[in-house]
């Protein structure tokens, strides 16, 4: 083997340590640093005072790189229009599938209520009651029990999830023991609860949320949809909430 590598390695190193850079202490190098940011903030007031001046705020370069016309038409404004599209995952992820103990798993618990909170619903048992779910501290943390969920024990685990809709008269102020039984509902999710979801959007279709259905699109057609910024919970998470 040659030792070309070595050598090219020396080069750099030695460049580093001779000259004027052998000289370079971390303070004399912070106040470089500051220096050079102060010239180059005041260099770039003075140009736009200048144009200013002209009356030209904007210059071509910026509407290149805005990809917007003269006419301040194009891509960025249209996306400006409509907004950021949130997208909603119409299944129960892999990353939802999981029991816990009886201290339950605080951080499952925010991705939850990230996933669900603020989408509507149509009652399954009443279609004429519409819900809603909490922004915040949706996700009840439900002992599995024949009463409660219809999901099978998990021995030294038991505890799942379940999401919390509200309907009108609710009181956010009070806790949930003291909130009167129709007032409220934890739903398991299931096929019917995501079924809820679909049907209300169906009727008030919201531009502002797409909602798939499982194996509809992949993860590239979802980000062409969002426009590179929509906003949803990842369940590529999986393996940093596993269970010890």
């Amino acid at each position: 083997m040659g030792i070309g590598q070595a050598e090219r390695s020396w080069k750099a190193i030695k460049r580093n340590k001779s000259g004027k850079w052998s000289r370079l202490s971390s303070d004399k190098t912070k106040k470089q640093s500051v220096v050079c940011a102060a010239y180059s903030h005041e260099k770039s007031e003075a140009r736009q005072v200048k144009a200013q001046k002209a009356g030209q705020l904007w210059s071509d370069e910026d509407f290149t790189w805005c990809k917007i016309d003269s006419y301040c038409t194009g891509s960025i404004i249209e996306q400006i229009k409509t907004g950021p599209v949130c997208v909603f995952r119409a299944w129960e992820e892999q990353w939802e599938k999981k029991q816990f103990n009886k201290k339950g798993d605080s951080m499952h618990a925010a991705w939850a209520s990230a996933k669900y909170g603020g989408l509507k619903y149509y009652d399954s048992d009443n279609p004429d009651q519409m819900g809603v779910f909490p922004e915040h501290d949706s996700a009840i943390l439900t002992k599995c029990t024949k009463a409660t969920t219809s999901t099978r024990h998990i021995v030294g685990k038991g505890w799942i999830y379940t999401i919390l809709g509200v309907y009108a008269g609710f009181d956010p102020e009070l806790k949930l023991e003291c909130q009167v039984d129709c007032m409220y509902d934890k739903w398991e999710r299931n096929w019917s609860f995501y079924e809820m979801i679909c049907d209300y959007y169906e009727k008030h279709p919201d531009p502002a949320l797409k909602i798939f259905m499982e194996g509809e699109c992949d993860k590239e057609e979802e980000d062409n949809i969002c426009g590179g910024g929509g906003e949803n919970v990842d369940s590529s998470n999986d393996s940093s909430n596993e269970e010890d």
